[in-house]
């Protein structure tokens, strides 16, 4: 899905509440609701949001944590919590799938 409009036209405000920020870090009144999955956003913890919704900003370079590709790919995993031997079995599927 992609937000595009003017300035001040409210695309980050609508960024905000389908990733969780709203209400989970900034407050604001509410009226109806937000889903995500079938699941109103705000029952749910930003861990649980973040399986399902992501965000890339106007300039890729504040959208990324990590200084090459290999670390970016796997930086979920990590997040996770899962151990180093998953992260690099992942990585090999996906470099597998790649080459077909």
């Amino acid at each position: 899905m992609l937000f595009a409009g003017e300035s001040g036209s409210g695309k980050s405000t609508i960024l905000k509440l389908v990733n969780g920020l709203i209400p989970h870090f900034e407050t604001a009144k509410m009226t109806g609701s937000v889903q995500v999955c079938g699941k109103e956003n705000k029952a749910m913890e930003l861990f649980e949001i973040s399986r399902f919704i992501s965000s890339v900003f106007q300039n890729p370079k504040t959208s990324f944590f990590n200084t090459n590709t290999t670390q970016e790919l796997l930086f979920y995993l990590e997040n996770y919590g899962k151990p180093r031997e998953l992260m690099k079995e992942r990585l090999e599927k996906a470099k597998k799938n790649l080459s077909h």
